[in-house]
C-alpha cells in the first residue's frame, strides 16, 4: 500500500457530514472471472451498521463527524486497467471513473472524498482520492477502506520511533521512524483490527476539544480517559520542548510514550 502525500493540498478539516463518492469499477480488459461484490454489500460496509466506514468515523470523532456516502452501481470504465501505483495511475482511474459516472447521468461534484473500489491496480491514495482493491475471492475489505479513507483526510501512516541504546542520555535525534509501526492505530500496523486514530491525530482533525486536551507545563499526576469514554476528562496530554511528548489511552490500552511531530516525505504527519 502506498500513500502519495502532497504538502500543497489540504483537505477541508470540518466537523459534521463528510460527503463521499464510492465508485465500484471494472476496466475494458477486466477478466470475465472477476467477481463483483454486490452493491448492497458495499452500501452496508460503507453506510451500514458496525463494522462500517460510517460507524468508524462517528465513533472515532465521538459523534462530531458523519459520513454521507453515495454508492454508485458497478461501472466498466472506457480504459484498460493501468498498472502501478503512481499519482498518474490514480489520476487516470479517477478521471475515467468520474467521466463514466457523468455519462451515466450521475452527479459527480460536491464530494470531499472519492473512493474507487474494485478491480483497481493497487490500494493507494492521493489527495481526496483513494483506490481500494477488492479481494480476489470477493468480499469487502472494510478495514483497508477505513485506512485509505484516512489518507483522504490528509493522514500519513502511523509509525513508531525505534531507538538504539537507552538510559538517561538517550537522544531522540538518534532515533528512527518505523513505518506502520504503531499497532494501536488503523493508519499503522493495526489496519487489520481498525483501532482508532491516535489522540494527536484526533486533535488535528478537531475531534478533541475543550478539556480533552491538556498542555502540560508543570510536573504532576494526571488522569487520562479514553476519548470514546462517556463523561468529560483529559484524553491527550502534550508537552512541546523540542519534540512533542504525548500521553494517551487508546481504547482501554495504556500508551504513554514519546511521540515525535514532524514531516514525512513532505506531508503533514505524526511520527508515532
Amino acid at each position: 500500500e502506498v500513500f502519495h502525500p502532497d504538502d500543497r493540498w489540504q483537505p477541508a478539516l470540518t466537523l459534521g457530514p463528510r460527503p463521499a463518492y464510492v465508485l465500484p469499477v471494472e476496466f475494458l480488459n477486466t477478466p470475465s472471472t472477476h467477481s463483483r461484490v454486490p452493491r448492497s454489500t458495499i452500501v452496508a460496509a460503507t453506510q451500514g451498521a458496525a463494522p462500517s466506514l460510517a460507524t468508524y468515523l462517528s465513533e472515532v470523532s465521538a459523534g462530531q463527524s458523519t459520513l454521507n456516502a453515495t454508492v454508485a452501481n458497478w461501472m466498466v470504465l472506457d480504459i484498460n486497467k493501468p498498472s502501478g501505483n503512481s499519482v498518474g495511475t490514480i489520476n487516470m482511474v479517477r478521471s475515467a471513473a468520474l467521466a463514466k459516472a457523468a455519462a451515466l447521468g450521475m452527479v459527480t461534484t460536491g464530494f470531499q472524498h472519492i473512493l474507487i473500489f474494485g478491480d483497481v491496480p493497487a490500494s493507494v491514495a492521493y489527495q481526496d482520492t483513494a483506490l481500494v482493491q477488492d479481494h480476489p475471492a470477493g468480499g469487502f475489505p472494510t478495514t483497508v477502506f477505513i485506512h485509505e479513507f484516512g489518507h483522504t483526510l490528509g493522514l500519513g501512516h502511523a509509525n513508531r520511533v525505534a531507538c538504539l541504546g537507552g538510559g538517561a542520555g538517550l537522544s531522540l535525534e538518534s532515533c528512527g521512524s518505523v513505518e506502520y509501526g504503531d499497532y494501536l492505530d488503523v493508519m499503522g500496523g493495526g489496519i487489520g483490527q481498525a483501532p482508532h486514530f491516535s489522540a494527536p491525530v484526533k486533535e488535528r482533525l478537531g475531534f478533541l476539544t475543550g478539556g480533552a486536551l491538556l498542555d502540560v507545563t508543570t510536573s504532576g499526576s494526571y488522569t487520562l480517559v479514553p476519548h470514546e469514554a462517556s463523561g468529560a476528562g483529559i484524553s491527550l496530554m502534550a508537552e512541546y520542548v523540542g519534540y512533542g511528548y504525548f500521553g494517551e489511552i487508546p481504547a482501554v490500552i495504556w500508551n504513554i510514550q514519546p511521540r515525535r511531530r514532524g514531516r514525512k516525505r513532505g506531508a503533514e504527519g505524526l511520527y508515532h
